[in-house]
């Protein structure tokens, strides 16, 4: 078994969605950051399976898994530079003007989930290339 880190090489690829959910209703909380590592533990001596160095397509690491990882956990996503709130279509425009007024004002998580919304799913982003390296080997 072994753990591995999982860095982003290049500055603001690594992002991270909130999702929110209320009824049919859907709002999306991006926070975009210049930098983001993960650990990976395999079961085994080998890199994270599955894992592209190149990695193409992105990868979210907080659904990411394959035959030898057996846990992923966050390091950290810093030096934040982006923010964005995306609404389904189903949330009228009055609607996206009260709800971004109040978290302009309150922050998303503290007015989101006062005003019933319920945070779904989270989904953590690192596009480009990546730098594995081992961490520890048990």
């Amino acid at each position: 078994m072994a753990w591995w880190t999982v860095s982003t090489t290049e500055k603001k690829s690594c992002y991270e969605n909130e999702i929110w959910t209320k009824d049919d209703k859907i709002i999306t909380v991006i926070n975009g950051f210049r930098w983001g590592s993960f650990s990976v533990e395999t079961s085994d001596d080998n890199p994270p399976q599955d894992l592209d160095p190149d990695n193409p397509d992105g990868v979210d690491m907080y659904s990411f898994s394959s035959d030898n990882v057996d846990n992923v956990e966050l390091n950290e996503m810093s030096d934040g530079w982006y923010g964005d709130v995306e609404y389904s279509d189903n949330i009228t425009d009055e609607e996206r003007e009260e709800i971004q007024a109040g978290i302009d004002e309150e922050g998303a998580y503290e007015y989101l989930d006062a005003n019933g919304w319920y945070n779904s799913e989270n989904e953590a982003w690192l596009n480009g290339p990546l730098e594995i390296t081992l961490e520890v080997e048990h």
